[in-house]
C-alpha cells in the first residue's frame, strides 16, 4: 500500500507541475501572460534565448555582438514588475537589433571590420524607444557590410550569415542576420532596416 501511495503522489506530482515555457514561435502576448500568471520572469527567458543562441549561432552566424548585460537589464525589470505590477508594452521582451542602430552600450560596426569596436555616445531613436517600452537588447546582428547588398548578408566583420531553414542558402540581405536570428527563435522579435 506505501508503494502505491508513493507512485500515485509521484504521479500526481509530475501532472500538476506546470510545462517548461516554449519560446518557438511564441508572441509578447503569450510572454506577457506567463510574466502576469508567474510562470516566467525576463531573467529565466533571456538566460533561454542566449542558451539557444548558444547552441545554433556558430552554424548560423546571426550576432556580431551580444550584449554581457542582458541578463542584468532582465533582472532589473523583473524586480520593476516585482514593485509596481505593471508591465510596459515590451517589458522583458529579448529583442536583437541590426548592427547599423547606434547602441550606446554595444559596438555599432555597420558590418564592417573598419568600425570594429566603435561605440556610440548614444541610442538610436528607434533602440531608445524599444529600451524604453521594457525591451532587452540581446545583441547586435550581423548584416551586409554598409548595408550594400539585398542578396547576402555578409560582412567584413562577421563573414555571412546562413538561413535557418536551408544551410545552403542565405536569408538575403542586407538584414539577414535579424531576419535569420528570428526565424531561428534566437530573439523573440528584431529590428532590420531597408537602407537603400
Amino acid at each position: 500500500m506505501t508503494r502505491f501511495l508513493f507512485f500515485t503522489l509521484l504521479f500526481l506530482s509530475a501532472c500538476s507541475s506546470p510545462a517548461p515555457f516554449e519560446i518557438g514561435e511564441t508572441t509578447v502576448s503569450k510572454v506577457h501572460e506567463a510574466y502576469r500568471e508567474g510562470r516566467l520572469d525576463a531573467a529565466s527567458l533571456t538566460q533561454m534565448y542566449l542558451e539557444r543562441i548558444a547552441a545554433y549561432d556558430d552554424t548560423l552566424n546571426a550576432f556580431i555582438t551580444l550584449n554581457p548585460r542582458a541578463l542584468e537589464r532582465a533582472r532589473a525589470l523583473d524586480a520593476e514588475f516585482a514593485s509596481t505590477g505593471t508591465l510596459r508594452p515590451l517589458h522583458g521582451i529579448p529583442v536583437v537589433v541590426k548592427d547599423n542602430y547606434d547602441t550606446h552600450d554595444l559596438p555599432t560596426t555597420a558590418g564592417s571590420a573598419a568600425l570594429a569596436g566603435m561605440i556610440p555616445p548614444d541610442d538610436a531613436w528607434q533602440v531608445a524607444r524599444l529600451r524604453e517600452a521594457g525591451a532587452i537588447v540581446l545583441g547586435k546582428t550581423n548584416m551586409a557590410e554598409w548595408a550594400f547588398s539585398p542578396f547576402v548578408t555578409e560582412s567584413s566583420i562577421d563573414g555571412t550569415t546562413r538561413n535557418p531553414y536551408d544551410l545552403s542558402r542565405v536569408p538575403a540581405g542586407s538584414s539577414g542576420g535579424t531576419a535569420a536570428a528570428v526565424a531561428a527563435n534566437l530573439g523573440l522579435i528584431g529590428l532590420g532596416t531597408d537602407t537603400g
